[in-house]
């Protein structure tokens, strides 16, 4: 049997509270855990300090924050390509013609969850874009130019697309049209990952 820790149990169940009711205070979270006051009013700041809880105005009652958004969609996008993440990077893959990785943060690594050839190489890159940078990211080597963008969610990016091309290729074509192409591929990856469409 796990012991259970009562500080976490409190905030899962403001948590679950605010969910089925559409809102929390200090004084049901009081009356509800039976805790002080203090402890209910510090318990909802630190939620909502952290994202999970959201308070439209100063003396309103809290509602559930995007944190809680945000850990879901992401929980939902890393199964989904658990189970389908080859498949996927395979068919951006045929459609740029190039080899492609897909990748998710992992605290604060980059974990390349899919890949349509050998092992990616370019997790720098894919690391960037996942640390927030904005845009197109790029790395030019020797032999091979590495792309990247955020896979976009309702939350914000949920994974990020990797585009390997030869140097050759990627020399024949504008700069911006590979990527404006790469943040296409994205678009698609993050419509196809949050489930509005079926196919990239």
């Amino acid at each position: 049997m796990v012991r259970e820790i009562p500080a976490v149990a409190r905030a899962l169940d403001v948590l679950e509270y605010a969910l089925a009711e559409g809102r929390v205070s200090a004084g049901e979270v009081t009356a509800r855990l039976g805790v002080p006051r203090t402890t209910a009013h510090e318990l909802l700041a630190t939620l909502a300090e952290r994202g999970y809880l959201a308070r439209p105005a100063k003396r309103a009652a809290y509602t559930l924050g995007p944190g809680v958004g945000k850990l879901g969609e992401s929980w939902a996008v890393r199964r989904r390509l658990e189970s389908e993440g080859e498949p996927l990077a395979k068919a951006l893959a045929a459609w740029y013609g190039h080899e492609v990785a897909i990748a998710v943060p992992a605290g604060e690594r980059v974990r390349v969850v899919a890949c349509s050839g050998p092992p990616a190489t370019e997790v720098e890159v894919l690391g960037r874009v996942l640390a927030g940078s904005a845009g197109v990211e790029r790395e030019i080597a020797e032999e091979a130019v590495h792309l990247a963008a955020g896979v976009p969610g309702a939350w914000g990016p949920v994974a990020a697309l990797g585009l390997r091309v030869p140097r050759d290729c990627w020399l024949r074509v504008p700069a911006p049209q590979w990527d404006a192409r790469v943040a296409a591929g994205a678009r698609r990856l993050g419509r196809v990952l949050t489930g509005a469409t079926t196919a990239v």
